[in-house]
């Protein structure tokens, strides 16, 4: 780990599949939030380059649409996958921790936050369903990445004091 203290997140989806785009606009609204120490990526999907821009990185959270949640959103840990398997159309998060693991360093921890969508269809914009469960899952994370940097900074506190 090279010491970067950032976080990572990957705001997936297709804006043109309708709530498809719901991790790309989840995403656009946590870069217009400013945080801190936060880089915020919207690719239509993941990619095997994505397995290097996560190397070295404090933590890293994948966002996507999510057919099956029963919720609004799921928020869950992601671990590399037991074996690399992908196509040229889909990637999972699982599979490109397991490469930034084969060929790049340790993962970085990593989270998946899964919105409930409801059309998949051709079009522009999300549904109303999914513009609201897309703001749920905006206040929790917003809230989430927050505690995190506190508990960063208290650590960093305490390696300081410790050194001193």
């Amino acid at each position: 780990m090279n010491g970067d203290r950032t976080l990572l997140v990957f705001g997936c989806g297709n804006p043109g599949r309708t709530d498809d785009g719901v991790g790309a606009w989840l995403g656009e609204r946590i870069e217009e939030l400013g945080l801190a120490n936060t880089i915020v990526e919207t690719p239509m999907q993941l990619n095997l380059e994505d397995a290097a821009a996560i190397a070295g990185r404090e933590a890293v959270l994948f966002i996507d649409a999510d057919i099956a949640a029963r919720t609004p959103y799921v928020f869950r840990r992601a671990r590399a996958a037991g074996h690399i398997e992908f196509t040229s159309h889909t990637m999972s998060p699982e599979t490109v921790l397991a490469v930034c693991a084969e060929y790049f360093s340790p993962p970085p921890p990593a989270w998946i936050l899964g919105i409930r969508g409801f059309d998949f269809g051709f079009g522009e914009g999300l549904t109303p369903d999914a513009r609201a469960n897309a703001g749920e899952a905006l206040e929790f994370i917003a809230g989430w990445i927050d505690s995190r940097r506190e508990v960063a900074a208290a650590e960093s506190l305490n390696e300081g004091a410790a050194h001193a």
